[in-house]
């Protein structure tokens, strides 16, 4: 599926670039997104280029789920944003639960 190597590819690219975290994050959207949220289901369902050089949809997902934090909406998945580390059931377990909590603003 194209865009869960949307996500490798980011992945790989916010590696490199510095970043573990984001990197730590993409790369669980690579190997655990499945459609099982209404969330998910609408990213796996998107039409068109979700590259970087199209919807840039990986980068996206990851705005929303900063701006969760930034605003305070999401005091769980704030929780764990750097300069944390945190394992990766963990994350993906906040992740899941603001899939289902915070759909409408994601």
């Amino acid at each position: 599926m194209t865009l869960l190597k949307d996500f490798a590819d980011q992945a790989k690219a916010c590696r490199d670039l510095g970043s573990p975290f984001m990197g730590q994050l993409m790369s669980l959207f690579s190997k655990r997104l499945t459609p099982n949220s209404e969330v998910a289901h609408h990213l796996l369902s998107w039409q068109g280029d979700t590259s970087p050089t199209g919807a840039s949809v990986p980068l996206r997902l990851a705005s929303a789920l900063h701006a969760l934090v930034l605003e305070g909406k999401n005091g769980a998945l704030s929780d764990l944003y750097p300069p944390r580390e945190v394992y990766d059931e963990t994350l993906w377990s906040a992740i899941q639960d603001a899939f289902e909590r915070d759909r409408d603003f994601i």
